[in-house]
Protein backbone atom coordinates (compact mmCIF):
# COMPACT_ATOMS: atom_id res chain seq x y z
CA UNK A 1 0.00 0.00 0.00
CA UNK A 2 1.36 3.39 -0.99
CA UNK A 3 0.87 6.21 1.48
CA UNK A 4 0.06 9.56 -0.13
CA UNK A 5 1.87 12.43 1.51
CA UNK A 6 0.20 15.80 1.15
CA UNK A 7 2.34 18.65 -0.06
CA UNK A 8 2.63 21.75 2.17
CA UNK A 9 0.18 23.74 0.01
CA UNK A 10 -2.33 20.88 0.09
CA UNK A 11 -1.96 20.64 3.88
CA UNK A 12 -2.73 24.35 4.22
CA UNK A 13 -5.77 24.02 1.98
CA UNK A 14 -7.03 21.04 3.95
CA UNK A 15 -6.52 22.92 7.22
CA UNK A 16 -8.30 25.97 5.80
CA UNK A 17 -11.25 23.88 4.66
CA UNK A 18 -11.53 22.32 8.11
CA UNK A 19 -11.53 25.76 9.77
CA UNK A 20 -14.11 27.09 7.32
CA UNK A 21 -16.32 24.05 7.91
CA UNK A 22 -16.06 24.65 11.68
CA UNK A 23 -17.05 28.30 11.21
CA UNK A 24 -19.96 27.36 9.01
CA UNK A 25 -21.20 24.88 11.61
CA UNK A 26 -20.93 27.55 14.30
CA UNK A 27 -22.52 30.46 12.41
CA UNK A 28 -24.85 28.95 9.78
CA UNK A 29 -27.67 28.08 12.15
CA UNK A 30 -30.91 29.85 13.07
CA UNK A 31 -29.93 30.48 16.70
CA UNK A 32 -26.92 32.52 15.56
CA UNK A 33 -28.70 34.37 12.76
CA UNK A 34 -31.61 35.41 14.99
CA UNK A 35 -29.23 37.69 16.90
CA UNK A 36 -27.17 38.79 13.90
CA UNK A 37 -27.60 41.50 11.24
CA UNK A 38 -27.89 38.66 8.70
CA UNK A 39 -31.48 38.32 9.85
CA UNK A 40 -32.41 41.47 7.93
CA UNK A 41 -31.76 40.40 4.33
CA UNK A 42 -33.10 36.93 5.18
CA UNK A 43 -36.44 38.52 6.02
CA UNK A 44 -36.85 39.40 2.35
CA UNK A 45 -34.89 36.73 0.48
CA UNK A 46 -35.71 34.83 -1.70
CA UNK A 47 -39.20 36.24 -2.30
CA UNK A 48 -38.07 39.87 -2.59
CA UNK A 49 -34.56 40.10 -4.02
CA UNK A 50 -34.63 43.90 -4.44
CA UNK A 51 -35.33 44.55 -0.76
CA UNK A 52 -32.96 41.74 0.26
CA UNK A 53 -30.10 43.28 -1.72
CA UNK A 54 -30.63 46.77 -0.32
CA UNK A 55 -31.15 45.57 3.25
CA UNK A 56 -28.11 43.30 2.98
CA UNK A 57 -26.00 46.27 1.88
CA UNK A 58 -27.32 48.43 4.73
CA UNK A 59 -26.82 45.64 7.27
CA UNK A 60 -23.23 45.17 6.11
CA UNK A 61 -22.57 48.91 6.06
CA UNK A 62 -23.71 49.41 9.65
CA UNK A 63 -22.39 46.14 11.11
CA UNK A 64 -19.79 47.58 13.39
CA UNK A 65 -20.17 47.74 17.13
CA UNK A 66 -22.15 45.42 19.35
CA UNK A 67 -24.80 43.25 17.72
CA UNK A 68 -27.70 44.43 19.93
CA UNK A 69 -27.01 48.07 18.95
CA UNK A 70 -26.63 47.20 15.27
CA UNK A 71 -29.91 45.29 15.28
CA UNK A 72 -31.75 48.06 17.15
CA UNK A 73 -30.49 50.66 14.67
CA UNK A 74 -31.42 48.58 11.63
CA UNK A 75 -34.90 47.98 13.07
CA UNK A 76 -35.34 51.75 13.48
CA UNK A 77 -33.98 52.47 10.01
CA UNK A 78 -36.30 49.94 8.37
CA UNK A 79 -39.29 51.15 10.38
CA UNK A 80 -38.70 54.69 9.07
CA UNK A 81 -38.96 53.24 5.56
CA UNK A 82 -42.13 51.29 6.44
CA UNK A 83 -40.05 48.09 6.11
CA UNK A 84 -39.99 48.61 2.33
CA UNK A 85 -36.53 50.06 1.67
CA UNK A 86 -36.62 49.46 -2.08
CA UNK A 87 -39.97 51.22 -2.42
CA UNK A 88 -38.70 54.02 -0.20
CA UNK A 89 -35.62 54.39 -2.40
CA UNK A 90 -37.65 54.44 -5.62
CA UNK A 91 -39.46 57.59 -4.51
CA UNK A 92 -36.55 59.05 -2.55
CA UNK A 93 -35.85 62.77 -2.44
CA UNK A 94 -33.56 64.73 -0.14
CA UNK A 95 -36.63 66.27 1.48
CA UNK A 96 -38.14 62.83 2.07
CA UNK A 97 -34.85 61.62 3.58
CA UNK A 98 -34.56 64.60 5.92
CA UNK A 99 -38.05 63.93 7.20
CA UNK A 100 -37.67 60.15 7.49
CA UNK A 101 -34.24 60.15 9.13
CA UNK A 102 -34.66 63.17 11.42
CA UNK A 103 -32.97 62.44 14.75
CA UNK A 104 -31.73 58.99 13.71
CA UNK A 105 -28.11 58.43 14.73
CA UNK A 106 -25.95 55.33 14.81
CA UNK A 107 -22.60 55.75 16.54
CA UNK A 108 -20.95 58.52 14.51
CA UNK A 109 -23.39 58.38 11.56
CA UNK A 110 -25.95 61.17 11.65
CA UNK A 111 -29.29 61.69 9.95
CA UNK A 112 -27.46 63.90 7.43
CA UNK A 113 -25.16 61.00 6.57
CA UNK A 114 -28.19 58.80 5.94
CA UNK A 115 -29.79 61.45 3.72
CA UNK A 116 -26.65 61.57 1.56
CA UNK A 117 -26.19 57.80 1.56
CA UNK A 118 -29.71 57.32 0.24
CA UNK A 119 -29.23 60.06 -2.35
CA UNK A 120 -26.20 58.14 -3.65
CA UNK A 121 -28.02 54.82 -3.52
CA UNK A 122 -30.95 56.38 -5.40
CA UNK A 123 -28.61 57.47 -8.17
CA UNK A 124 -26.96 54.04 -8.33
CA UNK A 125 -30.32 52.29 -8.55
CA UNK A 126 -31.61 54.78 -11.13
CA UNK A 127 -28.53 54.26 -13.30
CA UNK A 128 -27.95 50.50 -12.82
CA UNK A 129 -31.24 49.09 -11.45
CA UNK A 130 -29.43 47.39 -8.56
CA UNK A 131 -26.14 47.27 -6.71
CA UNK A 132 -25.47 44.03 -8.53
CA UNK A 133 -25.98 45.91 -11.81
CA UNK A 134 -23.50 48.57 -10.73
CA UNK A 135 -20.85 46.02 -9.77
CA UNK A 136 -21.48 43.91 -12.87
CA UNK A 137 -21.01 46.99 -15.05
CA UNK A 138 -17.67 47.77 -13.40
CA UNK A 139 -16.49 44.16 -13.72
CA UNK A 140 -17.65 43.97 -17.36
CA UNK A 141 -15.66 47.08 -18.19
CA UNK A 142 -12.54 46.47 -16.10
CA UNK A 143 -12.47 42.88 -14.96
CA UNK A 144 -12.52 41.74 -11.35
CA UNK A 145 -9.61 44.01 -10.40
CA UNK A 146 -10.35 47.62 -11.24
CA UNK A 147 -7.67 50.06 -12.37
CA UNK A 148 -7.44 53.52 -10.89
CA UNK A 149 -9.86 54.98 -13.46
CA UNK A 150 -12.92 52.98 -12.33
CA UNK A 151 -14.33 56.16 -10.76
CA UNK A 152 -16.46 56.99 -13.79
CA UNK A 153 -18.75 54.08 -12.84
CA UNK A 154 -18.62 54.76 -9.15
CA UNK A 155 -18.98 58.51 -9.69
CA UNK A 156 -22.62 58.18 -8.71
CA UNK A 157 -21.33 57.76 -5.16
CA UNK A 158 -19.30 60.96 -5.23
Amino acid sequence: MVKVIAKPKQKRLIALKERLDEGRAQFNRPAFIDDDPLQFPRRYYPADRQNAELVGFLAALFSYGRRPQIIAFLEQLLARMDNEPYGFLNTYTIRKGRSAFKGLVYRFNTAGDLVMLFAMLKRAYDDYDSLEGLMTSVIDDYGPVCPDNYQHHLGCFM
